[in-house]
């Protein structure tokens, strides 16, 4: 996200819709592939008598991370733009 960051801070307080539709693109190609490979890796160290709460637990981990990256990402790109 880092690189984001310098992109708006490059293009300035005029961004237009269609100049983040790519980085935005490539960042989401990769968080799907790194977010299927990690589950695949964290689910299969767990018996299988586990794998229901082990995936549950999972994807509250999950959904808390959607939930910080959205605060820090606003964090930086709001004082950005305004």
């Amino acid at each position: 996200m880092f690189w984001l960051r310098l992109y708006v801070l490059g293009v300035g307080d005029e961004v237009a819709r269609w100049s983040l539709f790519m980085p935005l693109i490539v960042s989401g190609l990769g968080l799907g592939i790194a977010i299927a490979s990690i589950f695949q890796l964290v689910l299969a160290g767990v018996p299988h008598e586990e794998a229901g709460s082990a995936s549950g637990a999972l994807q509250a981990v999950q959904q808390l991370g959607g939930a910080f990256g959205i605060a820090i990402v606003s964090g930086i790109f709001l004082p950005a733009l305004a």
